[in-house]
């Protein structure tokens, strides 16, 4: 896929994230003893930061109502449309969304993947 303006720097940012974790999934059985500790902590780090990334996606998106523009009655179910996830799930997202906007320094340590 390719895009212009922000999009496209947003889909080369992804791109190479993904084209990192590809090599180091593919440098993984190199590693042994406290290598691997570091590596599974770097894996926790990166998985609280996509999910930080996500948030940040949803809370866009519901700021500026991107799910009334496809009919979608909540960003929750514009959430279940768009990533196949549960109910529960999306809502839980939306409302980690709307309660980090008060949050500044939560949010920015969620962004970090601290939290």
């Amino acid at each position: 896929m390719s895009g212009s303006g922000s999009t496209g720097l947003m889909e080369g940012v992804l791109e190479g994230v993904a084209t990192s974790l590809t090599a180091a999934l593919e440098a993984l059985e190199s590693l042994t003893g406290r290598e691997l500790d570091d590596a599974l902590r770097d894996a926790e780090r990166l998985a609280r930061q996509v999910a930080a990334y996500r948030t940040a996606v949803v809370e866009r998106a519901d700021r500026t109502q991107r799910h009334l523009d496809d009919g979608h009655r909540s960003v929750r179910a514009w959430i279940v449309t768009v990533t196949d996830t549960t109910a529960h799930d999306a809502a839980v997202t939306a409302r980690t969304a709307r309660a980090l906007r008060s949050l500044p320094a939560l949010a920015t340590a969620f962004a970090a993947g601290q939290v």
